[in-house]
């Protein structure tokens, strides 16, 4: 899981979804995942949520965005090689 959480940041973070930017769930979603990856994909992205990594846009539900004030810490998690 703690993979699928770091290329999910790496994702966002190569994408540029930081403050205003964004990137739309269904568009990540079809990042080249596996068929049978996306439920873990939803999951991860879930506990990124709630780990307060990455955030909802406010005025959309379906669209995620890096918390600026943790981008030290995720291009940490994103540098980490998870070994």
């Amino acid at each position: 899981m703690e993979d699928l959480k770091r290329i999910v940041l790496k994702k966002l973070f190569s994408r540029r979804a930081i403050n205003t930017s964004h990137l739309r769930l269904d568009t990540l979603m079809k990042c080249g995942w596996k068929p049978h990856e996306k439920g873990l994909v939803k999951k991860a992205i879930k506990e990124l949520v709630n780990e307060g990594l990455i955030e909802w846009k406010k005025k959309s539900k379906k669209a995620l965005t890096l918390n600026v004030k943790r981008i030290a810490e995720i291009k940490t998690i994103i540098e980490d090689d998870g070994g």
